[in-house]
């Protein structure tokens, strides 16, 4: 389990890396990127239609797919701790009722918080970059990337273990 756990945290540290290097581009260089993205997208799918939102709607896309990615590593790294844990049974337990805990929860919220905080890093990165800003906007969507990552592993993990 330990070799899991260190793997997972490999990832997450390389997949951040890549986050927060996009943040350190210079405005000029991000907007290059999401242009050659934009441009792909247009060539690929040519019933696109060419308009000034495509290339925000890529950058909007590639914060929510970036921090998806993250909540699914930080979930699945969360996974890695045992997925119930027995407890004694109390005075106020019912005769047969069961003694174990869910930690889903709790685990579930801890990815999420690891990637709101990774979030607010990520903007507060861009507010030091020349012709970047941080946005809060920015923050939400990178955050329900991050819950939409957790949900999904989540349910590959419930699916597992049933």
């Amino acid at each position: 389990m330990n070799k899991k756990r260190n793997i997972t945290d490999i990832m997450i540290i390389i997949w951040l890396t890549l986050i927060w290097g996009h943040s350190l581009m210079p405005a000029g260089a991000s907007s290059q990127e999401s242009g050659f993205v934009t441009d792909f997208i247009f060539k690929l799918i040519p019933a696109f239609i060419n308009t000034s939102n495509m290339e925000l709607f890529v950058r909007k896309a590639a914060h929510f797919s970036e921090f998806a990615v993250l909540g699914i590593l930080l979930r699945a790294r969360t996974g890695l701790l045992t997925g119930t844990e027995s407890r004694q049974a109390t005075a106020g337990d019912l005769p047969g009722e069961s003694h174990v805990h869910d930690k889903t929860a709790g685990r579930f919220f801890t990815a999420a918080c690891a990637g709101f905080f990774a979030a607010f890093i990520d903007e507060t990165i861009q507010l030091f970059i020349e012709g970047r800003s941080g946005s809060v906007v920015d923050m939400w969507i990178d955050l329900a990337g991050v819950i939409t990552g957790c949900i999904i592993t989540t349910v590959i993990l419930k699916s597992h273990a049933a």
